[in-house]
């Protein structure tokens, strides 16, 4: 399959979909700015959703604290 891309299909209206080997653009779904074109296809590609980007960074800075926290806990008891 060709890559995906969006396309501008009525004034407010962006249409993400691919083109065939004939060169006949196939529809996939549509959106209401080109930015939300642009983050499906990114998804379609197989790529991170950017707008839950600080909830993963949140999610792994917890774990980064909580390994520091274990590092700590086990340097602690060693000198004990």
């Amino acid at each position: 399959m060709s890559d995906w891309v969006y396309i501008r299909t009525e004034p407010q209206l962006w249409t993400v979909g691919h083109y065939d080997g004939d060169g006949k653009f196939r529809p996939e779904s549509d959106h209401g700015s080109p930015e939300e074109a642009a983050a499906h296809i990114r998804r379609l590609n197989g790529g991170a959703d950017e707008s839950k980007a600080d909830d993963y960074l949140s999610d792994i800075l917890a774990v980064i604290r909580d390994i520091r926290d274990d590092l700590r806990a086990i340097r602690n008891a060693m000198e004990a």
